[in-house]
């Protein structure tokens, strides 16, 4: 009997070991990358643009949760140049903030911004076309489906495209 205790004890100690070690696991650390993004004309302004993101900034992605969520955390301080690709004009916006992006197994999506996010708005979407920059608080529930619900703000928001014309 003491023997089996012996091996039950040392058998829950590597798990309860190993779960916490599991745990207490960091998240993954990457870079983000420069990177660049064209809108055809009409699809979120009446002409044709282009996102520039300089590289900079980390994420971080943690471990998938027991309920299958998971979080990717964007931390940056890059600027956003946008350029109306048909006049030649471009503006650099100042970023800098965190996003936090909640993953869900079913796939959806809860999405939480401090500081600066940027939006390109689609003719299908509620309130498109548009291209705006959200300085503040912003946070939205992304259906599987991208349907986007429940979104709250709080702060001040530029019209990219009304600044490019």
């Amino acid at each position: 009997m003491r023997r089996v205790s012996a091996v039950l004890a040392l058998l829950a100690s590597l798990i309860l070991g190993s779960v916490a070690s599991v745990q207490a696991a960091g998240p993954d650390h990457s870079k983000l990358e420069a990177f660049t993004v064209d809108f055809a004309a009409g699809q979120s302004c009446a002409f044709a643009t282009r996102w520039d993101f300089p590289a900079g900034g980390n994420e971080l992605t943690f471990p998938v949760r027991e309920n299958g969520d998971q979080l990717v955390r964007q931390i940056s301080s890059a600027p956003l140049t946008v350029t109306n690709l048909e006049s030649g004009e471009s503006i650099t916006l100042r970023g800098g903030g965190r996003i936090d992006q909640l993953f869900h197994a079913d796939g959806s999506l809860d999405l939480f911004a401090r500081g600066t996010l940027y939006i390109a708005l689609f003719p299908e979407d509620e309130g498109g076309p548009g291209m705006y920059q959200y300085r503040g608080h912003y946070e939205v529930d992304i259906a599987a489906d991208f349907t986007f619900t429940n979104v709250r703000f709080k702060g001040h928001v530029t019209d990219i495209c009304a600044a490019l014309t």
